[in-house]
């Protein structure tokens, strides 16, 4: 990211992404969906009947890759991240070529932080 941090990010099967959160000991499991946002985004958004507070928003350019080609080295992505009373997350990714989309295209995901002791990688 532009701060010189970095995570990975795994898209699994079913439109499913798992990404980590070292700085929270926690991982990030969110799905693709659909919302009408639209940039400026607001300090506060209504989602699936809770409200979610902005969290912060940044700037990531993939380094590496692995596996199925969903994304090249060097695409990019920036996001809004957004945080309910209840942990879920959504993000509102623009520009997200990441997943190889037009360069106006938004990725809505929405899922639920899961610490770190929850998760078991094989």
């Amino acid at each position: 990211m532009d701060d010189s941090n970095y995570y990975v990010k795994c898209f699994l099967s079913n439109g499913y992404v798992l990404a980590d959160d070292m700085s929270a000991n926690a991982f990030l499991l969110v799905k693709e969906t659909k919302t009408l946002f639209t940039e400026p985004f607001s300090e506060e958004i209504e989602f699936d009947g809770k409200k979610f507070k902005f969290l912060y928003s940044a700037h990531a350019v993939a380094e590496k890759t692995a596996g199925e080609e969903i994304f090249k080295k060097g695409a990019s992505e920036k996001f809004w991240d957004y945080k309910a009373d209840d942990d879920n997350t959504v993000e509102t990714h623009c520009n997200a070529s990441l997943r190889q989309l037009s360069p106006n295209t938004v990725l809505d995901l929405c899922g639920t932080i899961v610490k770190t002791s929850g998760v078991n990688l094989k």
